[in-house]
């Protein structure tokens, strides 16, 4: 196949174009950032260039972008997309019914919503970048590996730059209250998100004044769905990611890779952002515990940082999601928590427990390399697109 894919942050896409020209597959790549999802001169001019010059047997893309969607079906392309974020904001939209769509979604809660309304979708799981990471490290100086040595480690954004630190000033008083008791409330829920329940036709009527929706847009998101997950979902991640990280940093050496290199974790060491693709997997490898923890706009999915986890050798322990039972075994393979009380019990326990901590680490790299691997997905992706 000829494919011509759109490239943007995302930290499969590597792994993702590479196995596809494993596979025999004539890749191109689409590399402008795209501004508007839904309209955007710059990227649409570029795309329909590229359309027009060469003749493509798919698009495909890394999440789903309605000005794509537009566009192959002007072009009559298939238009294939793989979700690595639970980005239900992008999807509610009415180009997600054009008939050049064929889409895979990796949180099987958004797989049912969007199959109920109609959307070509099929659930498929992420994927573990097995080979590449194994090659990465085989190929890693020991002296270079020891720099990423750690006792417990976490990668991952913090979400200081979110939408609720920018809007929540326009809020009346009372609703401010109420959002910020939402937000306390829902650090602790491990299992459920609360915020759709809470957003009451009153609080709507004043979100809609301060998010204001384009009139001309065609996306079917209304104000509470963009507020549940654009605004109070990152800025609960960003609560409850320095909450647990600051709490556990007692009971243990912590090591942060972030973002944002101003955050302080109680007794834990921020040590900035590093290369995801070049020394994250080192950082899993040589970490005798990672974290997960995964931002709540992922309702039920297993997210990547999971399976990389668990690809490098990796020993993780990681809130529960519902999908994690489908997959994996708790305490065999993977280790998860339901509560914070369990979450720092668990944490404390396989410090002490090397044995343990070792062979559940190697059977999760295990179960990745046999039922969890790029080529894996790729297969099941083929049932529905012959021939990828």
């Amino acid at each position: 196949m000829k494919i011509l894919m759109y490239k943007w942050k995302a930290y499969n896409h590597i792994d993702v174009e590479g196995h596809l020209i494993m596979r025999g597959h004539s890749v191109d790549i689409v590399e402008h950032t795209i501004y508007n999802v839904e309209s955007d001169p710059v990227i649409e001019e570029e795309v329909r260039n590229r359309l027009s010059a060469s003749s493509y047997d798919i698009f495909f893309s890394i999440n789903y972008f309605p000005l794509i969607s537009d566009i192959c079906e002007e072009f009559s392309i298939p238009y294939v997309y793989w979700t690595c974020d639970s980005q239900i904001t992008c999807m509610y939209h009415e180009s997600i019914f054009n008939s050049c769509n064929i889409g895979f979604i990796f949180d099987y809660s958004d797989y049912i919503t969007f199959k109920e309304m109609g959307a070509n979708v099929s659930y498929l799981p992420l994927a573990g970048a097995f080979d590449r990471i194994q090659y990465l490290l085989s190929n890693s100086d020991e002296n270079d590996l020891k720099n990423y040595e750690n006792e417990v480690s976490f990668i991952g954004s913090m979400y200081n730059k979110n939408m609720y630190d920018k809007v929540r000033d326009y809020l009346p008083d009372y609703l401010k209250g109420y959002f910020d008791s939402a937000l306390i409330i829902q650090q602790n829920l491990y299992t459920k998100n609360i915020f759709s329940d809470i957003l009451t036709s009153d609080a709507v009527y004043e979100l809609q004044k301060v998010i204001a929706k384009n009139p001309s847009s065609r996306t079917l998101s209304s104000e509470a769905l963009i507020f549940s997950t654009a605004v109070l979902g990152f800025k609960t991640a960003q609560l409850e990611r320095k909450s647990r990280l600051t709490s556990i940093s007692k009971k243990c050496s912590l090591s942060v890779y972030t973002d944002d290199t101003n955050v302080q974790f109680g007794l834990g060491a921020n040590k900035g952002e590093i290369n995801y693709w070049q020394d994250a997997p080192k950082v899993f490898n040589r970490s005798r515990i990672n974290l997960n923890l995964t931002i709540k706009n992922i309702r039920t999915g297993i997210p990547l940082r999971i399976y990389d986890i668990l690809s490098s050798g990796g020993f993780v322990i990681t809130n529960f999601q519902t999908e994690l039972p489908m997959y994996f075994k708790n305490d065999e393979d993977i280790v998860w928590f339901s509560t914070t009380e369990e979450f720092e019990d668990k944490v404390t326990f396989y410090l002490k427990h090397e044995d343990e901590r070792k062979k559940i680490a190697a059977r999760g790299m295990q179960k990745i390399k046999e039922q969890h691997t790029y080529m894996h997905r790729f297969d099941a992706m083929s049932d529905a697109v012959p021939g990828l």
